[in-house]
């Protein structure tokens, strides 16, 4: 094995795991210095990622949980920002002692950071687009938009709200970077949820092709229920700028 790698793995150990003896030649004060700094960086990106989590579990579980992470991960990417992702990955696999919400809501607090953050997204043109679809526009959605789709109503959860059982109906949300750089969320039905995931799949389709393809998979609507529906749904993702479209 490469003595370097060793010797880095030693120490990767020695921070991991403060109570295990270690082979190498540093001073434990100055181990222990380095081992709470490193902790330290760690759990602060964590908690301004999931703050919501972090008060409804309460300080002393959630940094229990921290801890656990820090020791069972290998966190192998050198940018801090890219931490919160790894947490989530690894709570998905160790929500025991968590609120049933947990990952939902955990999954929720991410996708608001990795909008703000998401660089290279190519911004709508609207200046030279149409904001008001026809039959025929060709649909262009902003890069910065995602869809999720929860059991519990994730975005209405808090210390005073924390039901035990999910609701009958799901919750369908569509978070955005909008125009003031910040990020938003627009509450959806079932229908609304499907037209996004369908156009984010299928890249500038027209709004009649997208009616098309809806229909075959909701029967139970009529052709001009969804195309009604789709209509307004593109409307109003135009007026908040993350839908443009084109003839």
């Amino acid at each position: 094995m490469n003595p370097l790698f060793l010797v880095q793995q030693q120490l990767a150990d020695a921070v991991r795991y403060p109570h295990t003896q270690t082979v190498l030649d540093i001073a434990p004060e100055r181990l222990a210095v380095y081992r709470e700094l490193v902790l330290n960086n760690v759990s602060s990106f964590i908690r301004s990622t999931f703050p919501v989590l972090r008060q409804i579990c309460g300080d002393e579980l959630f940094d229990l949980k921290i801890s656990a992470f820090f020791q069972q991960s290998q966190l192998d990417s050198p940018y801090f920002i890219e931490i919160p992702q790894f947490f989530l990955e690894w709570l998905n696999e160790h929500d025991d002692g968590l609120p049933s919400f947990a990952t939902e809501l955990a999954h929720y607090e991410w996708l608001e950071l990795d909008l703000f953050r998401r660089t290279g997204a190519a911004e709508l043109n609207t200046a030279q687009l149409l904001t008001d679809p026809t039959d025929t526009s060709r649909i262009k959605l902003s890069a910065l938009l995602e869809v999720g789709a929860y059991q519990y109503p994730v975005h209405q959860l808090s210390v005073h709200y924390q039901p035990t059982e999910p609701p009958e109906q799901p919750t369908f949300l569509a978070l955005y970077r909008g125009q003031d750089d910040q990020v938003h969320f627009m509450q959806l039905t079932a229908l609304s949820a499907a037209t996004l995931q369908l156009l984010m799949q299928q890249q500038e389709c027209s709004t009649d092709e997208a009616v098309i393809t809806l229909a075959s998979m909701v029967p139970v609507m009529s052709l001009d229920q969804i195309r009604l529906g789709v209509h307004e749904l593109l409307q109003q993702l135009g007026r908040l700028g993350i839908a443009a479209f084109s003839e």
